[in-house]
């Protein structure tokens, strides 16, 4: 197996180079017979993720080699299972809209079943699992229900345990939100429509990027062209980041935290 994951790194980090090749170098594509083989490549660059997801590399894995990578299903999972099978119809329907506006951070479950009481995102080849407490006052999840959860997870994506991470949501006080729980420092990229997001999953309750703000931001994107934007409790400052690709003039983002905008 190890021998077959080197194969595919090196197979992969080529394919990868004349990508990088013709984006460098975008008056290759004016002629016409370099944008037909560009174009090739964009395609066999798309079938092999599904090439090396059921052969040899887990998501995070892949996601470390490609700038863009979406799971596909694993074979052989639970299809009796009820929340199983709303996880793969969720993400079935949002991995065809997530590859179309080129975004890897998204709900794939957010407490549809009953006995379920939990939210799954995904950021880029990572989970970030919610366990919603069911008296919103304590902290102590069940552990048959987290065992479940990581099962499902592993199963159908064939993802690996340290790379599912776990948070709880209960009545916390105002500040306890955006206090560190971590030291590790550990930050990767996801896209949202295109535009790059850092995410830290390890040293803070939320990650860095409010999911559900996703077309809120969109929504001030558009509105942004030639404008100044002033941004008030920014956090992390995603909407001004998504001004400014828009081409808004002008952006101030100004939050309590310098940690937050530091971090944009």
């Amino acid at each position: 197996m190890k021998a077959k994951q080197e194969v595919a790194h090196i197979f992969h980090y080529f394919v990868k180079s004349i990508y990088v090749l013709f984006i460098n170098n975008r008056n290759l594509l004016s002629n016409t017979p370099y944008a037909v083989f560009f174009y090739s490549i964009l395609k066999y660059y798309e079938r092999c993720y599904d090439f090396c997801m059921n052969e040899f590399l887990l998501p995070q894995q892949m996601s470390t080699i490609l700038p863009f990578f979406l799971p596909f299903f694993a074979d052989g999972d639970d299809k009796s299972s009820p929340f199983i099978n709303r996880i793969r119809k969720n993400y079935r329907h949002v991995r065809k809209w997530a590859k179309r506006t080129h975004t890897d951070c998204f709900r794939i479950y957010d407490r549809d079943i009953k006995e379920y009481p939990v939210a799954i995102d995904f950021y880029a080849g990572h989970f970030l699992v919610q366990y919603f407490s069911y008296n919103h006052e304590t902290d102590e999840i069940p552990r048959d229900l987290v065992q479940e959860v990581e099962g499902a997870i592993v199963s159908i994506f064939q993802a690996s345990a340290d790379s599912i991470f776990a948070r709880t949501r209960i009545r916390r006080k105002m500040t306890e939100q955006y206090e560190k729980i971590a030291e590790e420092k550990e930050f990767f990229c996801v896209h949202e429509y295109g535009v790059k997001f850092k995410v830290n999953l390890h040293d803070y309750l939320d990650t860095g990027l409010f999911l559900d703000h996703r077309e809120t931001r969109q929504f001030i994107a558009k509105q942004a062209s030639n404008k100044r934007v002033l941004n008030l409790f920014a956090y992390t400052c995603s909407f001004s980041v998504h001004a400014a690709i828009k081409g808004a003039k002008y952006t101030k983002s100004v939050d309590l935290s310098n940690t937050y905008t530091a971090w944009a």
